[in-house]
C-alpha cells in the first residue's frame, strides 16, 4: 500500500508506537535475535536501537513535515499546537520556538547530531562553520518532543471546517 507523502508523519507515529509496544510485550527479542545472527553480528544489539529511532523520528516527524508546513506558510500555528500540548517535554518549554524547530531540522538534514550516554545533541552551524544552535536533550524528552511534534503536524494537516 502507497502513503501519500503527507501521511509519512502519522505513518512514523502509529509505527513507533507499535514498535514500542511489541518490544514492550518482548514480541523484538526473538526477531531482533534472529534477524542480527543472520546477519553475523553480535547479539548484544537487541532492537530497537534508540539512536535510529531518534533519527528516523526526526525525519519523518520533524524534516519531511515541516518542509510542507514551511510551504504553505503555518508552520507558526504547528509550533503554538505543539506547545499547548501537555505532554509536550518541560524541558523544552522555555526554549522551543520556530527558530529552535528550524536548527533541529538543519541538524538532523546535515548529520550534527551526536549520541552519549543516554542524551542527543542537535547542532546547527552556519556556511562558515559557526554553531548558531546546540542543544542536550535526553533519549526519552526528545523521542517525545518528535512525537509532541508529529501529532501536531497531522492533527492540523487537516484543519476542521469552520462552524455555520
Amino acid at each position: 500500500m502507497s502513503l501519500d507523502h503527507e501521511q509519512l508523519a502519522t505513518a512514523a507515529f502509529i509505527e513507533h508506537h507499535i514498535l514500542v509496544n511489541a518490544n514492550q510485550e518482548g514480541l523484538l527479542d526473538n526477531v531482533s535475535l534472529r534477524t542480527l545472527e543472520s546477519f553475523g553480528v553480535s547479539d548484544q544489539l537487541i532492537a530497537p536501537f534508540l539512536q535510529v529511532r531518534v533519527l528516523t523520528l526526526a525525519y519523518c516527524l520533524l524534516v519531511y513535515p515541516s518542509e510542507i508546513w514551511k510551504r504553505r506558510g503555518r508552520l507558526d500555528e504547528v509550533i503554538q499546537y505543539a506547545l499547548g500540548d501537555e505532554s509536550f517535554p518541560l524541558t523544552a518549554r522555555a526554549w522551543f520556538d520556530a527558530k529552535s524547530l528550524r536548527h533541529i531540522r538543519n541538524a538532523v538534514a546535515h548529520a550534527r547530531v551526536e549520541f552519549g550516554d543516554g542524551y542527543v545533541e542537535f547542532e546547527d552551524v552556519n556556511n562558515q562553520g559557526r554553531q548558531r544552535f546546540k542543544k542536550r536533550l535526553t533519549f526519552d524528552d526528545s523521542i517525545l518532543l518528535l512525537l509532541v511534534i508529529g501529532r501536531a503536524f497531522h492533527e492540523n494537516l487537516s484543519p476542521p471546517e469552520p462552524l455555520h
